[in-house]
């Protein structure tokens, strides 16, 4: 994140765009100052016609099911106003902020510039990384730089360190985006929501995947959801802050249970072959002894502790696939009918009931289950009929 600029010229064309750019988070400081009590309050409503390109994206007039207001887990956080049932789709938002890769600090400016002064006034109040706001000093200005343009720079660095503590890739592509409420979601690593970039809108949408009682904080994982304690303690790093939900409390039996559960599912994973798909070969890895069992009983094993979590994720779908393939082969059809089944029901909550794929999994597990209870086959004769699902229904 360079600036190229005479590093002493405070009239120099690079450092009269800067000034300007400081001068604006000026202006947005003292709005927010002034506006502080709605500053973090939305609306009950947004009219359709305020919808654009970047922003807002509500088009009806229900009123919001969150408020943001302070946080016990840290600064702002996104808090229920009222009981939201599973699978509520929650936060529907398009980006505020725009561009590619994660790192030019002149793009970040740019962005900052196109947006409006309470957007402005909302991005000056999220977290910054301090860590980060060092190293940026130090790739913008050097020993002979001088006492007014350090000054001017600070407030430079201060804003790409917003940047990087808040901007997240969309759809895993070279974009990286803000949106202004959602990143107000701190983390818990057992979260109540999930998080997803929809393709063709861009819309960052955030779903509860557990019953959220009015007034409680939404939550979701800044990691992968089936990482251990010391794992998470490493990613956790870049944030610089020590989570203290349930989970990590390692001295009480809930705590222990979901270490114990995790570091179960990463040995059967890496038996499985099936690490990668389930987000834990990113991280560093634990050292464990795989489990001298058949492949088969392990995916089996898995796909079991992945259905005690009750709780959705698209990064358990690849093992439910290969088990329900597996208890097909093996004429197991009640274990090949739930898998098809948590498989299809991960869709429903995430995406909801009108989504494609959900209609196409819908029709698989009524078709699998009316074969299953009309049209199976006595036990000497399970494999020689195949049933009405195979595994290409999954997609």
């Amino acid at each position: 994140m360079e600036v190229d600029m005479d590093s002493n010229d405070m009239n120099s064309l690079h450092m009269r765009g800067v000034i300007l750019a400081v001068h604006q988070i000026q202006e947005a400081l003292r709005y927010r100052e002034d506006n502080r009590s709605t500053i973090n309050r939305k609306p009950a409503t947004v009219n359709a016609s305020s919808i654009s390109s970047l922003g807002s994206s509500r088009k009806d007039h229900r009123p919001l099911l969150y408020e943001i207001r302070d946080s016990n887990i840290h600064g702002k956080g996104i808090f229920a106003t009222k009981d939201i049932r599973s699978g509520t789709r929650i936060i529907a938002e398009k980006p505020h902020m725009i561009q590619t890769g994660r790192g030019d600090i002149k793009m970040v400016m740019e962005a900052f510039k196109r947006l409006t002064m309470k957007e402005r006034a909302t991005f000056v109040s999220l977290q910054g990384l301090p860590w980060h706001t060092q190293k940026l000093m130090s790739n913008i200005t050097t020993p002979t730089t001088s006492a007014d343009a350090r000054v001017v720079l600070e407030q430079i660095a201060l804003l790409g360190s917003i940047w990087a503590n808040n901007a997240v890739s969309q759809n895993h592509a070279q974009d990286f985006v803000i949106h202004l409420d959602m990143c107000r979601l701190n983390h818990s690593c057992i979260p109540n929501t999930i998080q997803y970039s929809e393709p063709g809108s861009g819309l960052f949408v955030v779903v509860a995947i557990t019953p959220i009682a009015a007034g409680d904080e939404l939550t979701r994982s800044y990691a992968m959801p089936l990482l251990a304690h010391e794992q998470r303690l490493k990613v956790l790093q870049w944030w610089q802050f020590q989570c203290n939900c349930r989970a990590c409390d390692l001295s009480s039996p809930f705590g222990q249970m979901i270490e114990k559960r995790r570091r179960n599912i990463q040995q059967l994973a890496a038996r499985t072959g099936l690490a990668d798909s389930l987000g834990l070969t990113a991280y560093p890895a634990l050292h464990f002894q795989e489990p001298e069992i058949p492949v088969n009983d392990a995916l089996a094993q898995l796909v079991g502790l992945l259905w005690d979590i009750g709780v959705p994720d698209t990064t358990y779908q690849l093992a439910y696939r290969k088990a329900f393939a597996l208890f097909a082969s093996k004429g197991k059809w009640q274990h090949a009918y739930k898998c098809l089944n948590e498989y299809h029901h991960i869709n429903l909550v995430i995406f909801g009931q009108d989504n494609p794929r959900t209609v196409r999994g819908q029709k698989a597990v009524d078709d699998f289950l009316e074969w299953l209870l009309n049209e199976l086959p006595p036990p000497n004769e399970l494999n020689r009929l195949p049933p009405p699902v195979t595994v290409a229904d999954f997609e």
